[in-house]
């Protein structure tokens, strides 16, 4: 399956690339999201993932990239991974995926999470079978929720929710329609 591949630029001087991951990319991947859960309690990761072997980590990989509900895109910046975007299919019959976006916190406030976004809102209207994204975000994330409105994702609700350290936040509830019901 051909990803798609756009080059973005962070202080005007640093190229950064957004692509499809590859099996290849499985212990940098751990590593990356074993990073972003240490730096921001904003994002949650599949207990999982930290134990699976590399091998592990790159079989669920090739799987994924022969999904056509599910694609995860990182953000590579000289050859290190920086920011990642998940579309992890909740609902096969209704072809509905979770949203999930994380950028390394040297990297805040340069566009990653827009660029992250917006090629997984791509992939999912030109590439997959999805109908509707999803997200839950944290209410305080201002910036988060800047990002997901102008990519067009609409509020469906806030609740409270517990997070993994036990801490209860109020969150809010996005979605968007990537295709046409027919």
């Amino acid at each position: 399956m051909k990803k798609s591949v756009k080059n973005w630029y962070i202080q005007m001087s640093e190229e950064v690339t957004a692509r499809g991951v590859e099996s290849a990319d499985a212990a940098a991947l751990v590593e990356l999201l074993n990073k972003l859960q240490s730096e921001t309690e904003t994002i949650t990761i599949d207990e999982q993932i930290p134990m699976l072997s590399v091998q592990e980590e790159s079989d669920q990989l090739e799987l994924i990239n022969q999904s056509p509900l599910d694609q995860v895109i990182v953000a590579d910046f000289d050859g290190s991974l920086i920011g990642v975007v998940s579309l992890q299919c909740t609902d096969s019959k209704k072809a509905e995926a979770e949203l999930g976006v994380g950028v390394l916190k040297e990297f805040w406030n340069q566009g990653l999470g827009s660029m992250l976004v917006d090629e997984a809102i791509y992939w999912a209207q030109t590439t997959s079978k999805l109908r509707k994204l999803w997200l839950t975000v944290i209410a305080e994330n201002a910036a988060a929720i800047h990002i997901y409105k102008r990519a067009g994702f609409e509020i469906l609700k806030a609740e409270k929710m517990q997070l993994p350290d036990g801490e209860k936040k109020n969150t809010i509830m996005m979605n968007l329609s990537v295709k046409k019901e027919f």
